[in-house]
């Protein structure tokens, strides 16, 4: 059990030390170890601080604590979990809007090009040897970062349209009046 190099004690080690459960020339050493050792120090003091916190926790815990919660355990019928709700269903027609909707974007990026950056990006991957994880992880995340900068612009793109439009609707609203 004797460091050398400066190699550093365990927990167990330590433990052995603190209960005077080792041997005078393990002890010895251990007790110059620490006087150097900043380090095992730290864990030798961390390990007195529980020891400390446990039996303090012993001394507050009535000593028939175990067997009043065995018994309450046993003796307490099993109190059934109170049922949840049914989650409310959709209807056809909720279906159908949601069904259109998620359609619609889809569409809507993938006619913007938001896709194909992704879609590059698994072309490029070698075919026969599969590439290193992190080869993998910075074409993912560099498409991932392409595809947030077209959706992005559409959306851009999307805004300056609708602004156009509706500017166009007030304009010519204006001039028929």
């Amino acid at each position: 059990m004797l460091k050398e190099n400066n190699k550093h004690y365990n927990v167990d080690e330590l433990f052995l030390y603190s209960h005077d459960l080792l041997s005078e020339a393990e002890r010895f050493a251990i007790d110059e170890h620490l006087l150097e050792c900043e380090k095992c120090r730290g864990l030798f003091f961390r390990l007195l601080e529980e020891e400390g916190a446990v039996q303090e926790a012993e001394n507050w815990v009535p000593k028939d604590f175990t067997a009043k919660l065995m018994h309450r355990l046993t003796c307490e019928p099993v109190r059934p979990r109170p049922k949840k709700a049914p989650a409310k269903k959709l209807n056809r027609r909720q279906y159908i809007v949601v069904y259109a909707t998620v359609a619609s974007l889809t569409l809507f990026l993938s006619w913007n090009g938001a896709f194909s950056p992704i879609a590059k990006a698994g072309e490029d991957l070698p075919g026969k040897e599969p590439a290193p994880i992190t080869e993998k992880q910075e074409k993912i995340a560099d498409a991932l970062d392409a595809f947030l900068t077209n959706i992005q612009d559409s959306s851009n793109e999307a805004k300056a349209g609708i602004k156009e439009l509706f500017n166009n609707a007030f304009k010519s609203g204006g001039e028929k009046q």
